[in-house]
């Protein structure tokens, strides 16, 4: 989802880094500009990782390089990946768009490969210095991604929170630093256990540079987004678009959420059933009403 995200970014409102315009069509780009638009995106997303100014592409192939043996098991990617390194923004983009049709393709592992160049690129030491714990996973039970690995690919940083700058508890050798998150993202971030008062999402995520947001619901994550950049908390009604790439969504969902109705229509309230997405939307927009506009919520 984050990568999607990324690539609506880049499709609505261009890549002003990478000098890629936005699409003449974002909602149904053409097949270039969908290259185009993802390349730039991946790129985007290893730039924001990097800790200095080289970037390390993990590719997978046929040949195994290391069989297993001691602790390490081979997982049919891992053993197969072949590493490249780039030294610049310009030979990365490069090499993005030359190779994008492996990143578009299916049932090659490019997902996980593209998850080792986050790491790699941001640097193994560097991952676990981000986090509150270094034995903390990128990955938690039943393959679900962890808040680090999320935070690694919206910010650049795999830290463990999502309020806000950082948190220190106690004093002096008995502090402890619960790190977040320290500048507004380019993409933002609503989640349901804020909903059950689980955590507390901060401004930086909340309120993202573009209008643009990674939505964790349920057992896993989707976007909303909307194609109006000039979008503001001041808006009494705003139009979003909803996609699932996971549930196989074949066309996307508009959401509106009318904040002139705040206060005084609790609707929401009443229902037996009440939308998981809903309840995350809710979290930026509390109280407001939300209008599936004809499609079936779904629960």
């Amino acid at each position: 989802a984050a990568v999607q995200a990324s690539l609506v970014k880049v499709l609505l409102f261009g890549s002003k880094q990478f000098a890629v315009s936005r699409s003449t069509s974002p909602l149904s780009p053409s097949n270039q500009e969908r290259s185009l638009g993802l390349a730039a995106a991946l790129s985007e997303i290893l730039t924001k990782c990097s800790s200095g100014n080289s970037y390390t592409i993990a590719l997978s192939a046929v040949k195994k390089h290391i069989s297993s043996g001691g602790k390490f098991r081979t997982d049919g990617v891992t053993e197969t990946l072949n590493l490249h390194k780039l030294p610049d923004e310009e030979k990365l983009f490069s090499f993005m768009k030359d190779n994008i049709g492996y990143f578009m393709g299916n049932g090659n592992s490019s997902v996980v490969s593209f998850t080792y160049s986050c790491i790699l690129t941001h640097g193994v030491e560097n991952v676990r210095a981000d986090m509150d714990s270094a034995e903390a996973p990128l990955m938690g039970a039943h393959g679900y991604c962890s808040q680090e690995m999320v935070n690694l690919l919206l910010t650049g940083k795999a830290t463990s929170n999502v309020f806000d700058k950082d948190v220190v508890l106690g004093s002096g050798d008995e502090s402890t630093v619960l790190k977040g998150i320290h500048s507004p993202s380019d993409i933002g971030l609503l989640t349901l256990y804020e909903h059950y008062q689980s955590c507390r999402v901060g401004e930086f995520l909340k309120c993202p540079l573009f209008p643009i947001w990674v939505i964790c619901s349920e057992s896993h994550f989707s976007v909303l987004f909307s194609e109006d950049l000039t979008l503001s908390d001041s808006n009494t009604v705003m139009d979003f678009w909803y996609y699932d790439g996971l549930a196989r969504q074949e066309s996307l969902i508009k959401l509106t959420v009318d904040q002139g109705t705040m206060g005084r229509d609790a609707s929401h309230a009443s229902r037996e059933l009440v939308s998981p997405i809903e309840h995350c939307l809710r979290t930026k927009w509390s109280g407001a009403q939300i209008s599936w506009n004809g499609a079936e919520p779904i629960l």
